[in-house]
């Protein structure tokens, strides 16, 4: 489909009519001085025809669309329209080429690629509100002109974006009927007649559903027969899912874009199932049968990469979403405010697969750090002007082997990433021989602490910082709250193998690896969590790391340099640092 922001198809009123003439009267300005040309002008402005407004509203529009200065050019139409045009021609013109820019703005939108948004977010309307704006003006345009065959295409190309196939197909036959060598006309229903023949092939039934009969009974959304059929306040009609999927967008209705304060769950008008359900039984039955194919679908790719050990490929990689703003380390939660129309999208998606997103910290204007983290998605509460509060939970590290863009956020396919299996095994096995070569004397050869000794040190640290924290509590009423938040948010230590304060955790050595491995992330986020000294830089250096024990010994040296908590002082108050 040609581009709509290009100059063949913007409309001037070269094309319509040959503009404003001058009048008579005016008089000529060889024959004024210099001080009665500036009178004349200044006459002339106050007494400006409005017509000659519009033109030149209509005109500066056009060069900002074909300079691709949307949001301009969408601007200088709405000021033409706003003085208040009489000529139906004119009006006609300025509401189609208002539609065209609307939809050269709502693809420029879906075409912006994630990094370029990571570095400037879009704060405006998203892709699909565009795409219905510009639907609105082309049918005001169709109204106004009938027989011009120019708002049928981009009526029908409003109607693409919006994936509303079949009533884009037949608005682009509506203006071939009228103008039938139009090329944007026919390239347009080629491009529409591809996805329907893509469609007919995956649902070979879908015809025979969509028939005269059931019209009244489809959702305007997908364009099939209304499944789980939910009621607006406005007394519009969707499908549960599609309505929810529209709230991502904005909290407004999609038909008539009244303001809803209702949320994105609706319960099911069972009235309206039962009469579906009873009239068109074998369609409502295929129809719960895609439902249950697409839920099948989500609920095998979220088992896939749902435990620690599952959910990677043959070649040892699997796709993530990526959320570009800061890391987190594994078990370090955080709250998120969701936003972005491309972020709501993406939490929407993840909540109806397997809830696991990857978040990435920004390197560069155009990369992202090499080591990311995989999070789960604690909860997500839906705001009434379709945000989304999130809380998440940092999981696993993974590598970024490669990233790509879908929707205007990033999709990357990662690679689980570990600690060294084998350094417990080993460490473990220098600790013993350390200790049966102790009765050697003094001239025993002094070892740097095992990986053991390490995590024990770093243990009892932690749980002397967390004790001194709760006891600050106790001693300062107005620091409980805070501090009942901070140890929320670290959780409970791992448990050791081994370890006098529980039993052994498994016997081999991948096991005691993943113990000692959750215990250097749980201390590090204990650490990072109350000492202010610490930052993203650091965080990213104990992601970084592949060495559980050069991770404690970080941790260990960082937690003697920086008190955690201030002893009291005379006041009987302590405080964090």
């Amino acid at each position: 489909m040609s581009d709509v922001a290009s100059p063949n198809s913007m409309d001037s009123d070269a094309e319509e009519r040959s503009g404003i003439e001058k009048s008579d009267n005016e008089p000529e300005a060889s024959t004024l001085s210099e001080g009665a040309i500036k009178e004349d002008e200044k006459i002339y402005k106050d007494e400006k025809n409005p017509n000659s407004e519009i033109l030149a509203l209509k005109e500066l529009g056009n060069e900002a669309l074909k300079s691709g200065r949307h949001q301009e050019a969408i601007e200088k139409y709405t000021d033409a329209i706003n003085i208040g045009v009489k000529d139906v021609v004119d009006l006609a013109t300025l509401y189609s080429n208002r539609s065209a820019a609307f939809v050269s703005l709502s693809k420029l939108y879906r075409s912006r690629p994630a990094s370029r948004s990571e570095v400037s977010a879009l704060y405006g309307l998203d892709p699909t509100h565009l795409a219905q704006l510009a639907l609105s003006d082309a049918i005001k345009a169709i109204e106004l002109r009938p027989t011009w065959s120019k708002p049928y295409s981009r009526k029908g190309l409003a109607l693409f974006l919006l994936e509303r196939y079949y009533e884009s197909e037949e608005a682009y036959l509506a203006g071939l009927g009228i103008e039938p060598t139009s090329a944007a006309l026919q390239d347009g229903l080629k491009e529409v007649k591809v996805v329907l023949s893509t469609a007919d092939e995956a649902l070979p039934r879908r015809k025979r559903v969509c028939n005269r009969e059931v019209d009244d009974l489809e959702c305007t959304l997908c364009m099939k027969l209304l499944f789980e059929p939910v009621t607006t306040p406005c007394g519009h009609t969707f499908c549960r899912g599609c309505y929810a999927r529209a709230m991502d967008h904005g909290n407004k209705c999609p038909l008539c874009r009244t303001v809803l304060h209702c949320g994105r769950q609706l319960p099911v008008t069972v009235t309206l199932a039962n009469i579906i359900s009873r009239s068109f039984t074998e369609e409502y039955e295929e129809r719960r049968a895609e439902e249950v194919a697409e839920a099948a679908a989500v609920a095998a790719s979220a088992s896939s990469s749902g435990q620690w050990d599952e959910g990677v490929g043959s070649d040892g990689t699997l796709t993530l979403p990526l959320f570009v703003m800061s890391t987190l380390l594994p078990g370090e939660k955080m709250g998120l405010n969701i936003f972005e129309p491309r972020y709501r999208l993406m939490i929407r998606r993840a909540m109806e697969g397997n809830r696991r997103i990857g978040m990435a910290e920004a390197r560069s204007r155009s990369s992202i750090e090499e080591v990311l983290i995989e999070v789960e998605i604690q909860e997500c509460n839906p705001q009434p002007d379709g945000r989304y509060y999130v809380e998440v939970e940092g999981r696993r590290r993974m590598k970024l082997v490669s990233s790509s863009d879908l929707d205007g956020y990033r999709l990357a396919r990662v690679k689980p990433f570990r600690d060294d299996v084998e350094e417990a095994a080993e460490q473990q096995q220098q600790e013993q021989q350390q200790a049966e070569g102790g009765e050697q004397g003094e001239g025993a050869v002094q070892r740097e602490p095992g990986i053991v000794t390490l995590a024990n040190e770093v243990l009892t640290s932690a749980t002397e910082a967390t004790s001194q924290l709760r006891a600050m509590a106790s001693a300062s009423p107005r620091a409980a709250a805070r501090v009942r938040e901070l140890l929320s948010r670290v959780g409970q230590p791992p448990t050791l193998p081994n370890h006098p304060s529980g039993s052994a955790e498994g016997g081999d050595s991948a096991a005691r690896q993943l113990a000692y491995e959750k215990l250097s992330f749980w201390a590090a986020n204990l650490l990072l969590t109350v000492s202010p000294a610490m930052g993203d830089t650091d965080r990213m250096e104990l992601l970084r790391m592949s060495s559980t024990r050069a991770r404690l010994l970080w941790l260990k040296r960082h937690m003697n340099e920086h008190r955690m908590v201030q002893p009291m002082g005379a006041g009987g108050s302590c405080s964090m640092m």
